[in-house]
């Protein structure tokens, strides 16, 4: 089961697909990589921002994509379903093919994985009490 993306989310991904040519054209490599790494602020699954920011605006297949980074096509067309996570050796392959940094994929999988397990353990992690508050001397003395 995978997070599912909020709209605002899945519009700036839109947004950035939309803007992805334009923004490419006449911009260094430390530009694009910080524009890119903005998705790093989103509780959208990795798979979906493959999709979304790389392959559509590029033009670019799963199937060729699978082909340059040499894994089976299942396991990207998991990962842009949702059903697949990024492992540390699919990033390195797509920061090796796409030439931005692996831990920009593994960090989007971490969110991602974040995510899920707030929505899934939100009433258990509400009952927890901070251990300052709950142990601190001064518990009920302040106002």
């Amino acid at each position: 089961m995978t997070s599912i993306p909020t709209e605002s989310s899945l519009d700036w991904l839109r947004q950035v697909r939309d803007q992805h040519y334009q923004f490419l054209r006449g911009k260094s490599k430390e530009e694009i990589k910080a524009f890119f790494n903005r998705a790093l602020h989103l509780p959208t699954h990795p798979g979906q921002v493959l999709l979304e920011v790389f392959l559509l605006p590029m033009g670019l297949t799963a199937q060729a994509l699978a082909e340059g980074i040499n894994v089976p096509f299942e396991t990207l067309d998991e990962l842009i379903q949702g059903k697949q996570k990024i492992t540390p050796s699919l990033a390195l392959r797509l920061a090796k093919f796409f030439d931005i940094s692996a831990d920009v994929w593994l960090t989007l999988q971490i969110r991602s994985d974040l995510d899920l397990a707030k929505q899934e353990q939100e009433k258990e992690l509400d009952r927890i009490q901070p251990y300052f508050v709950y142990n601190s001397p001064l518990n009920g003395r302040i106002a």
